[in-house]
């Protein structure tokens, strides 16, 4: 698993815990998100992604969704000005951020968070 991670996903460090049912991976530079990599990766492996919690950097800005076509509170990623909706949890606008949330819907490409904690950089 750690091999398809570091090889498939292109991650940094990986850490498994197959107790605990867990596997983390970082990059050390930016890099955008690929949900539907990731899943190939772990079902290559025989896991399945059950939940994805995110730690990332960036702006929350209002913007269009290109998948819903509507107007939006949105996280944009440093580094890679990837986008994903907010659906729960706020965010101060405008203000750089390290947030940590839930992705939900990546299995239809539409990945949005529900943002657990957030804290201004």
């Amino acid at each position: 698993m750690e091999k398809a991670l570091r090889r498939q996903v292109g991650a940094d460090t990986v850490e498994l815990d197959t107790i605990e049912g867990y596997a983390r991976y970082s990059y050390t530079l930016p890099r955008a998100i690929d949900f539907e990599l990731l899943q190939e990766a772990l079902n290559g492996a025989a896991y399945t992604l059950a939940s994805a919690q995110l730690s990332v950097r960036g702006v929350a800005e209002r913007g269009h969704c290109q998948v819903c076509e509507a107007d939006r509170l949105q996280l944009r990623l440093d580094g890679t000005d990837q986008r994903f909706d907010i659906i729960a949890g706020k965010l101060p606008t405008g203000r750089r951020l390290r947030v940590t949330a839930e992705a939900r819907g990546w299995e239809q490409g539409h990945v949005q968070l529900e943002v657990l904690q957030s804290v201004e950089l």
